[in-house]
């Protein structure tokens, strides 16, 4: 597992890889799943990660968060300028890229809640802010790869017997 750390306004973010990596983090196809960790010491805290480059079509998670009840954290998600965390308006104090729309993961999300499902490969912009509570703690967001869908076996069964009438069709009109 590697880890690259960047601490700034008094939080620390994570990337943690499992499997394989090279020097570009996000970019190995090898890879299934990722996780972002983000850690605060303090609030107010801002942190944007940018550009996020993913190389797979894959979904996102909560894996983990230390807040209880009312506490959370809220995030943007931005793919090609489009905002795709939009519920809230909770974000809109930290300004900057924030403004605009984020969604929250509270005391109550439950863990394993799936935040986004079949996002397309490409870069992205991830930002979290948490004004209030809990003063300290930390967020995990986990990245997976979305398997590709297998055509089932009925499939080609469905094919043979399309293929198996027709040639029975074509031995009737010979006889």
């Amino acid at each position: 597992m590697k880890t690259l750390r960047n601490i700034a306004s008094a939080a620390a973010v994570t990337l943690g890889l499992s499997g394989t990596a090279n020097a570009a983090l996000f970019e190995d196809v090898n890879l299934t799943t990722f996780n972002v960790i983000i850690e605060w010491f303090g609030t107010p805290f801002t942190e944007e990660l940018t550009p996020l480059p993913v190389a797979y079509d894959f979904n996102v998670s909560l894996l983990e968060f230390s807040g209880s009840g009312s506490d959370q954290v809220g995030y943007f998600f931005d793919f090609g300028g489009t905002r795709l965390s939009t519920s809230t308006t909770a974000c809109d104090p930290a300004g900057g890229n924030f403004v605009g729309g984020c969604d929250v993961v509270t005391g109550t999300t439950p863990i394993g809640t799936t935040l986004f499902s079949g996002l397309s490969a490409g870069t992205y912009d991830l930002g979290f802010y948490n004004g209030g509570t809990p003063e300290f703690g930390r967020l995990v967001l986990q990245f997976s790869k979305v398997a590709p869908v297998p055509l089932p076996a009925a499939g080609f069964l469905l094919l043979g017997a399309l293929g198996g009438r027709g040639l029975a069709r074509r031995r009737a009109k010979r006889a």
